[in-house]
Parts: structure tokens; sequence; C-alpha cells
């Protein structure tokens, strides 16, 4: 069996690892920048949170997206695209946190959280999701739903972009990016409000009114909603150039002290990294494959 190798927790590889970068500065370097650069494309920066500064402790991340096993054997087989929504790891926590919510003081919170649950699990995904609960937590949670219901989401998903239109909170306004006088909730509560309604996962979707309330899903999300909308191409909007340009001028700036804005979008490109390495790695055949 293959050792695997946890290479961020070795300081002496992350050392070396950085000393490359640093010798990318020189003059000389031309001829390895392209190399350094598709090598860290391909391992990451580890914790994203350790580039602005290190954490009293281990900071824990919820994949957007993994690699997909479908043989037997050792070799994993990488099946992925970026449009192919929220994972159901990330799906299962999401639930947790629900569940969580229906026992929370405000009745608006436990009210729009049961009608959440409600649209999750009539969605074959979210059926798939409870059954990793065991039997006691499942019942906390099938009592909002019957099963699946196509019908039934299809209205939600109608009722929310109803009021997401009504409420006019669009990641084309600057006002959403912008971070100065706002405290870490305010800020990405509406963003990720506004990034998923321009999702076309219907999960993501689902989550749009909680997102709104309570920054814990919302910063939990963000990733999967920037790796969803990186795949979207039938949209009127360029999101990508948008959220690019936005992200440069109000979040990677010298001038933003909300310094937890730049961790988390540290994070979500991360993921996108991850996740654009693992697509274009099930684009190519294997090597038995290809030596046909």
């Amino acid at each position: 069996m293959e050792e695997v190798v946890d290479w961020h927790s070795d300081h002496d590889i992350v050392h070396a690892v950085w000393t490359l970068v640093h010798m990318c500065c020189s003059d000389d370097a031309s001829s390895i920048r392209a190399w350094v650069s598709d090598f860290i494309s391909r391992v990451g920066i580890g914790d994203p949170h350790c580039v602005v500064f290190h954490l009293p402790r281990d900071s824990i991340y919820m994949h957007a997206c993994r690699p997909i096993n479908h043989g037997s054997g050792s070799a994993t087989e990488f099946n992925f695209h970026l449009d192919a929504g929220i994972s159901e790891e990330l799906l299962i926590a999401v639930l947790k946190i629900l569940k969580k919510y229906l026992m929370d003081d405000s009745v608006q919170i436990v009210d729009m959280t049961s009608q959440t649950l409600r649209g999750i699990l009539s969605t074959e995904k979210g059926q798939r999701a409870v059954m990793s609960f065991d039997s006691y937590e499942r019942s906390l949670l099938e009592v909002h739903s019957k099963g699946v219901n196509v019908e039934l989401v299809e209205t939600f998903l109608l009722d929310l972009e109803r009021k997401f239109k009504a409420n006019g909170i669009s990641p084309e306004k600057s006002t959403v990016w912008e971070t100065d006088g706002k405290t870490f909730e305010t800020w990405i509560c509406p963003l990720t409000y506004s990034l998923i309604g321009c999702c076309n996962d219907v999960v993501l979707r689902l989550c749009q009114d909680i997102v709104l309330l309570k920054s814990e899903v919302a910063e939990l999300l963000l990733p999967s909603v920037v790796v969803n909308l990186a795949g979207s191409k039938n949209v009127d909007v360029d999101l990508q150039k948008l959220i690019s340009s936005q992200v440069q001028k109000y979040i990677f700036t010298e001038s933003n002290k909300l310094i937890k804005s730049i961790q988390v979008f540290l994070n979500a490109l991360n993921e996108l990294r991850l996740c654009h390495v693992m697509e274009r790695s099930s684009s190519v055949p294997p090597k038995r494959e290809s030596s046909k």
C-alpha cells in the first residue's frame, strides 16, 4: 500500500517550497517560474489562514470537492467537473448545522430552518445525505419532509428567486463587496446570498434564505458557491470576470481591514484551485489506457 505523505505538516518541505517562490523573484530565474507555478497549482498553499497569520490551533476545512473512487484497488479514478454541485460531505455538515438551528431562540430562524430542511430533504441528494445520520437524528430531520418531491422543490426555488429579485442584493453592486464599516457577519451574509442567486446548484439555492441570516452557513458554503459559479456558462453576466475584479478591488487590498474576509476568499480560491486540478486530472486518461 502506498504511503500518503502530508507535506503541509512537514516544515522542511514547506520551507523548500517557499524558497523556490523567493528564487523566482531573481532576474535569472525565468526558466523555473513556469515549473514552480505549475507545482504550486497542484499542491496548493496548505492552510490559507496561515497566509494571513498563524492561528493558535489547527484549522479544519470541509472541501468543496474531492476525488471519487469508482473501482476497487488503490488507484483513485477522478471524475469531477466544476459544475458538479455541493459535495455530499459538505451537505451532511450543513444538515448538522440546520438541526442545531431548530433549537434557536428566534422563531424566524426556526421557521426558516424548517423550510430549508423541507426543501433539501425533498431532493434525492438530501435523502442520500440524511441516511448518514443515526436513527434518532434522522427522525429529527425527516419530520420536515415526506421524501423526494420535485414539484415542491421547484415551487421553493421559484419563491426564492422572486424574493431574491425583490431584495435587490446583487453581486453587481459594489456595496455588497465593500468591507469598510462592516462586521464579518454583515459582510459575508449578503455577499454569499447574492452569489447563490446566480448559482445553478439546487441545494445551494435552497440554502439562500438561511445564508442571509446565519454567517456560519454563509462561510461554510462560500467555497462551493465560488466553485459552482466558476463552472457556470449560461448566465447573463460574466460572473467570473465580475468576481475577479471585485475581489481584487475590495478584498485583496491593503485598505481592507476585515482580515477574515481575506481568509475566507483565500480558502475559496484554494478550493477552486483544487477543483480545477481535479477536473484536469479527470480529463487525462490513466497511464495504462494511454499506453495502449
